[in-house]
């Protein structure tokens, strides 16, 4: 059985809605291909590897993240040494120089030398360790919480009161927030984890 990002027990626990545990295993596969689909690239811990060019700056942000152990760069085909570069949890971070990036043209018999651009290939163990019967993972509380959000949604708009926007009672009136304002703060959270 594959991983989630979310536990059904966690995702009814953060939910505005009375779900039942085979809903909320459902909405947890939902949202766990959603943000894969979203992001590019599976969140699990795990290994990774990304093709790259240049960008004439020391940092190049990489897609799995949090970014836990690099592994090897090679740029332009030759292998690197590791401790030539800094690792934070969303980029890596070349200690001298930059990653160069040409005009991506060939002229050999040119004094400039960064007319390509570095071809960089990088592999690293990055992600999310996601929750199991055994152990709680550690994918962040907010992130777990934009998700049922994501659900709570997933759950209005398959409701009868789907195409509600206000209603009244007596001196107390409601209005419901639009489908672009909830999706707005669910990609709030979610940009504090991902590049895309």
């Amino acid at each position: 059985m594959r991983n989630l990002i979310i536990r059904e027990d966690e995702l009814i626990d953060l939910s505005s809605s009375s779900l039942t545990y085979e809903k909320a295993h459902m909405y947890a596969q939902i949202a766990t291909d959603y943000i894969e689909n979203l992001v590019g690239i599976s969140l699990e811990y795990g290994p990774c590897k990304e093709y790259l060019q240049g960008n004439n700056q020391r940092c190049l942000y990489l897609k799995k993240r949090p970014i836990r152990e690099l592994i090897s760069i090679k740029i332009n085909g030759i292998l690197q040494n590791n401790s030539d570069f800094l690792v934070h949890k969303d980029k890596i971070e070349k200690i001298q120089g930059c990653f160069k990036q040409g005009f991506g043209i060939d002229f050999p018999y040119l004094a400039m030398k960064n007319l390509k651009n570095e071809l960089i290939e990088i592999e690293y163990i990055g992600g999310f360790i996601y929750p199991s019967n055994e152990q709680d993972g550690d994918v962040p509380w907010d992130l777990k919480l934009a998700i049922a959000n994501l659900v709570s949604q997933l759950e209005f708009e398959n409701s009868d009161k789907a195409n509600l926007k206000s209603y009244k009672i007596l001196d107390i009136s409601y209005t419901f927030a639009t489908q672009e304002e909830k999706s707005n703060t669910i990609s709030a959270i979610l940009k504090k984890y991902f590049s895309w």
